[in-house]
C-alpha cells in the first residue's frame, strides 16, 4: 500500500500504530487469491516507492482514491459490484481468462529472455553468480505468476 510520510520515522510510526488507520485498512482487503494482505502479526517494513509505484500512486490520487494498493486486491467492505463479476461459485474474477493467459505468456517470455541473457553471458545460467540481479528479476516474475490462478 502506498502512502505519504515526511521521513522514515514517520513511515514507521504510521504502519506500526497498533489498530491505526493503516493496520485497520489492511484488514478490509484481501489479495485476489483470497489470502489476507497482512496476518496481523508480521512486521510491516515501509520502503521508498520505485518510480513506477510512485507514478501508479499519483494516478490513483488523481482519481481520488484514498488507499492506493500496488497489487491487485479485493475490498471486502465494497458493496459496489459494478467492476467485479461474481460467478455462481462465489469466486471473484478481476481479470478475464484471456488476460491471465496473456500475462502468463508475457511472464514466460520475460523469463526466457532473462535465462537467455545469463546463458549468453556466462555460458550457462548455472554458472552465473547466485547474487546476480537477473535472479532477483526472475524471482519477481515467479512471485507475480504465483498471484494468478493456474491454467486449467
Amino acid at each position: 500500500m502506498a502512502f505519504r510520510a515526511e521521513d522514515d520515522v514517520g513511515a514507521l510510526a504510521f504502519v506500526n500504530e497498533e489498530n491505526g488507520a493503516f493496520q485497520l485498512g489492511l484488514s478490509d482487503v484481501v489479495r485476489t487469491d483470497g489470502k489476507p494482505l497482512w496476518d496481523r502479526e508480521s512486521t510491516i517494513s515501509p520502503r521508498l516507492a520505485t518510480a513506477a509505484e510512485h507514478d501508479q500512486w499519483l494516478k490513483a490520487l488523481n482519481a481520488d482514491d484514498l488507499n492506493v494498493y500496488l497489487i491487485p486486491v479485493v475490498d471486502l467492505d465494497d458493496d459496489d459490484d459494478d467492476d467485479e463479476e461474481e460467478d455462481d461459485d462465489g469466486e471473484i474474477h478481476l481479470l478475464s481468462e484471456d488476460a491471465i493467459k496473456e500475462i502468463r505468456a508475457s511472464l514466460d517470455a520475460a523469463e526466457k529472455i532473462l535465462y537467455g541473457y545469463l546463458d549468453k553471458s556466462f555460458g550457462s545460467y548455472k554458472k552465473a553468480p547466485d547474487d546476480h540481479p537477473v535472479f532477483s528479476a526472475l524471482q519477481s516474475i515467479k512471485d507475480v505468476a504465483d498471484h494468478f490462478p493456474e491454467e486449467e
